[in-house]
């Protein structure tokens, strides 16, 4: 970043001492002359950054920010390279990497209760060398003090490609927007070394695609993850490209099937009569339901109505998303339809098992009926496609990770619950930025 009009130069004493300590911490190397801009952009928070402009050859690109969010403290924080060449030895800048990288992904938030541990709060220094020994660069987030509060790694992929991995943010400073500066840092170096694609991969159980999703990446391919029961999605930007901020995951989803059998999740708030299925109808309780349907051709719309709910109502679901949100997508693609009561049986057979253990549900405890009566079930013999599992979907194993039903199903999409929302007014994984990376 050249010096543009407008910065000062700073030459004084504490300037020099700052310096001295950029480079101790490894923000380059030599002599750092940084040039200081102060501006206002329209984040979300409303904060103000300081831009710092290396100017003296040193590879380095610093930036300073001091956030003072409402009802967060007032803090400073500086991104920059993290240099290998400023420790005694690589195994030393390997080792100190690996602690801040497992120190980022700690403590996780409320949507990663029940899952395993992201490889980013394992990391290994074997693992990053291995990172180092293909080009990678680490950047960090650090206070004033030295301490690192948060870190990314960009590994160039070939063809033109970085990869954005071990993005993550210390418990205490999450919410901030450190993590969300962290990824601009990286993309602006990779528009200015004309790379034409930033790539990242993360889990969709731990609802990390809607926030990459609002920074611009697109889900172009979806997978199950090789050691754990996830479902793990392939996100791309062109970083040289105006961004364009999708407002959900699924505005950017371009990896669907075409065809195949689904489970959508659906959070009833309160208790609710419907019409259907007649002749009756039914009365919902309050918390989390699946249902299961199928579609041989054209997943994507069939899909699309539901998450989006229709004005007209040609399906039973269709008056419950009236008075439901989704809150997930699951996908098992190319099943045929046959398999829709299969999973539906699947899905009543773990309620079942989950009643054996009644839910709580305030100081009572209720028994869960697997099924409403032949709800979804007009066009077949089975009980019903709707499948009932109480008010703790935390307890809710085949919510958490659908691969332990049915190795086949793959996460499409997971959403905070409105619930969740109003319990949790701080963020937590589910809401600002991403506390756990994509392992």
């Amino acid at each position: 970043m050249p010096v543009s009009e407008g910065h000062e130069v700073s030459t004084s004493g504490e300037a020099a001492a700052r310096e001295h300590r950029d480079n101790r911490a490894g923000f380059g190397e030599g002599p750092l002359a940084c040039a200081r801009k102060s501006m206002s952009i329209g984040l979300p928070f409303g904060d103000t950054w300081n831009e710092l402009a290396n100017v003296a050859g040193s590879g380095c690109v610093c930036l300073v920010w001091k956030g003072d969010t409402p009802g967060r403290m007032s803090v400073e924080v500086r991104l920059g390279l993290l240099q290998p060449s400023a420790f005694p030895t690589v195994n030393d800048w390997a080792r100190e990497v690996a602690r801040i990288t497992r120190a980022a992904f700690s403590a996780p938030g409320r949507a990663a209760a029940g899952l395993p541990p992201p490889g980013g709060a394992e990391e290994s220094p074997e693992n990053v060398l291995g990172d180092l020994s293909k080009g990678a660069s680490v950047w960090i987030a650090r206070l004033p003090s030295g301490e690192a509060v948060g870190t990314v790694r960009i590994v160039p992929a070939g063809n033109g490609v970085w990869e954005l991995k071990r993005l993550g943010v210390v418990p205490s400073f999450r919410g901030q927007g450190i993590a969300r500066r962290l990824v601009e840092s990286v993309e602006g170096e990779a528009a200015r070394a004309g790379v034409r694609r930033v790539r990242l991969y993360c889990v969709v159980e731990r609802l990390l695609p809607p926030y990459y999703a609002q920074l611009g990446y697109r889900i172009v391919e979806r997978r199950a993850h090789a050691d754990k029961p996830l479902t793990v999605v392939t996100m791309e930007r062109d970083p040289t490209a105006p961004r364009r901020a999708y407002p959900s995951a699924w505005e950017a989803e371009q990896s669907l099937p075409s065809s195949g059998v689904y489970a959508i999740w659906l959070w009833l708030s309160e208790q609710a009569r419907l019409p259907v299925p007649r002749p009756g109808g039914s009365v919902l309780r309050r918390g989390l339901y699946a249902y299961v349907g199928s579609a041989q051709r054209n997943l994507a719309a069939r899909l699309a109505r539901h998450v989006r709910g229709s004005p007209t109502v040609r399906w039973h679901v269709d008056d419950l998303r009236r008075r439901a949100e989704v809150v997930g997508v699951d996908v098992w693609p190319g099943a045929p339809r046959g398999q829709e009561c299969h999973m539906a049986a699947a899905l009543a057979g773990y309620a079942q098992t989950l009643n054996g253990q009644p839910a709580r549900a305030g100081r009572a405890e209720v028994a869960l009926p697997a099924r409403p009566r032949r709800f979804g079930a007009s066009d077949c013999e089975c009980p019903g496609h709707l499948v009932y599992f109480g008010p703790h979907p935390e307890q809710v194993e085949p919510f958490l990770m659908p691969r332990r039903l049915e190795p086949g199903l793959l996460a499409v999409m997971r959403l905070p619950m409105q619930r969740d929302r109003d319990e949790s007014p701080g963020c937590s994984s589910r809401r600002g930025e991403p506390s756990r990376g994509g392992g």
